[in-house]
């Protein structure tokens, strides 16, 4: 008899509730490996934005309190020189505003978030939506009041909770990450309920230069 033989005679010797807890610890496995798949690269590419967008937002910040200093000096001495240094410093601000775009173009916008989600749900099949809150906006630089800075980037977060067969809450993950525009993973649980079903909560997030709040 062969050793897979061996342990197919020993399963079929285990009760039904030893077959259950196999088949459960082998469903988290593959989960768990489905995580790092979806999560681990995402995690990734958003330390890589944030720091590009950031070091952007404080060139802008920089570019600003010259723009102020120089309008200082203009109201005292009008000349030429101080009218060409605004003019470049204008510039500069316009050239970063473009970088923050180009940083966020590829990024779902907070506003539609919600209804990119919706979207997804109709079209998919055997998941059910159980609860969808929206999470307030983060803050990701920790600006002083007198910084002088108008603009800083904001985390906007939602959070699904999802029922469902695994192969089915599984196959809606991926057409999340097919989307031409895309979020970032930033929780992932999942709890085995009653037979075949399944919960799955996900919490999901943008960036934007904008506070506004999901919805709003």
């Amino acid at each position: 008899m062969s050793q897979w033989q061996q342990l197919l005679t020993r399963y079929h010797g285990l009760s039904i509730r030893e077959r259950v807890l196999i088949l459960v610890s082998g469903l988290v496995l593959v989960l768990f490996g489905g995580y790092s798949l979806f999560v681990d690269p995402a995690y990734l590419q958003l330390r890589k934005t944030q720091a590009n967008m950031v070091k952007a937002l404080d060139e802008q910040s920089r570019t600003q309190t010259q723009i102020a200093d120089i309008e200082i000096r203009l109201s005292k001495d009008l000349n030429e020189l101080l009218t060409q240094e605004i003019e470049e410093a204008e510039l500069a601000i316009r050239k970063l505003d473009q970088q923050l775009e180009t940083q966020t173009v590829d990024l779902v916008p907070a506003y539609r978030m919600a209804a990119v989600l919706e979207q997804v749900l109709d079209k998919g099949k055997g998941v059910k939506l159980l609860a969808l809150t929206s999470k307030t906006p983060i803050p990701m630089l920790d600006l002083v009041d007198d910084s002088g800075q108008q603009i800083n980037l904001y985390q906007h977060g939602i959070e699904l909770q999802l029922e469902g067969r695994y192969f089915d809450l599984m196959r809606f993950i991926a057409e999340v990450e097919g989307l031409p525009t895309r979020f970032y993973w930033k929780s992932f649980n999942y709890q085995v309920g009653t037979y075949p079903k399944a919960q799955l909560v996900i919490e999901l997030f943008t960036l934007s230069t904008s506070r506004t709040f999901i919805g709003s």
